[in-house]
């Protein structure tokens, strides 16, 4: 007779690993976003700095709240996805198909995640806030970001292909958030086992 181990996931605890696999990959998409801002020749930060006024913020402060928006999105996501994932296996009984505490699988499970997190959040946010944001200053004769000297009709212009360069970064987000939910929450799940 084999032992198979049985993982029983607390929701609390689920959702606290979840926030924080979203939190550090959070800083992983950042890194991802500061290298593109350098090779596109954009100063450091202006991704962070239109959602900061787009907010209604000026200066540092922009680029600061942009970013706090930024990681506190991804921890929430984080969070909402590692409590999703969970209840989907205990009712729906994928367990054989998807497992969570399966690093690899649990990566494959996030690349979705991160398709979903592109669908869902990232377009709706770009065309119906970002872009008519941006489209409004171009016409108020506001013609530079306040904060960085980066044209309004460039970003315009270049709304489609970031839109499209975001997937892959969105799919590394899921997948890399995937996998760091599997590793923390096969940490605190509590093992028992189940005769097969």
């Amino acid at each position: 007779m084999m032992v198979e181990p049985l993982y029983v996931f607390s929701p609390r605890k689920t959702v606290y690993a979840g926030a924080v696999a979203g939190f550090i990959t959070s800083w992983y998409v950042t890194v991802l976003l500061i290298a593109s801002e350098y090779e596109i020749g954009f100063p450091l930060g202006t991704f962070y700095t239109v959602i900061g006024e787009i907010v209604g913020l000026r200066g540092v402060y922009a680029l600061y709240s942009g970013l706090a928006l930024h990681v506190a999105t991804s921890t929430i996501v984080g969070a909402l996805s590692s409590l999703l994932l969970v209840t989907i296996l205990k009712h729906w009984r994928l367990r054989g198909k998807v497992c969570i505490v399966c690093s690899y699988r649990a990566a494959g499970v996030g690349l979705i995640l991160g398709f979903i997190i592109w669908l869902v959040l990232f377009l709706p946010v770009t065309f119906l806030i970002v872009k008519p944001s941006l489209a409004f200053r171009a016409v108020s004769d506001v013609s530079m970001l306040y904060s960085t000297p980066v044209s309004v009709n460039a970003l315009l212009g270049m709304v489609w292909s970031i839109t499209i360069s975001a997937l892959p970064y969105h799919l590394g987000y899921g997948a890399t958030l995937g996998y760091l939910m599997s590793k923390l929450v096969k940490r605190i799940a509590i093992v028992s086992s189940k005769n097969i």
